[in-house]
């Protein structure tokens, strides 16, 4: 008998301070969100996320726009890459199937910016489109010229 109450005292003790140490734990949040960069090589004060491209018949995330993009990257490649919660990723590119994967920094389409289509590396590029609540992160890169 005393053997138990050592145990469940023992338990209660590690349950504790587990629970107590998660309370300290940040959260990170898993839903779609627009927001900025500032650690791209051309563009001081970073990107933007204008918004998301919904299919309008399934719900799913097609593509992403990226705005606020500094002429200084004029020449430069853009892309990005859509992490999931099941650890999948997908990459970004041109709205047409096949091997491109970086769009040209040129000049932005006018109130769209520039628009990055889900593909699929491992399909030759095929055009994928994801649950909205399975992205966790986005990542934008901009390859120089």
């Amino acid at each position: 008998m005393k053997r138990i109450i050592v145990a469940l005292m023992v338990g209660g003790m590690v349950f504790g301070t587990v629970l107590g140490g998660a309370a300290w734990l940040g959260v990170n949040g898993g839903v779609i969100q627009g927001g900025t960069d500032s650690s791209l090589w051309c563009d001081g004060d970073g990107v933007e996320v204008l918004g998301w491209g919904l299919n309008s018949t399934t719900g799913l995330v097609e593509n992403v726009r990226i705005g606020d993009v500094a002429t200084d990257c004029a020449g430069a490649g853009l892309q990005a890459r859509i992490e999931l919660s099941d650890a999948s990723s997908y990459i970004t590119g041109p709205c047409v199937a096949g091997h491109d994967y970086e769009v040209p920094i040129l000049d932005p389409e006018p109130g769209i910016g520039y628009k990055l289509c889900l593909k699929d590396v491992g399909a030759m590029g095929a055009l994928v489109s994801v649950p909205a609540a399975d992205i966790v992160q986005l990542d934008v890169f901009i390859e120089g010229p």
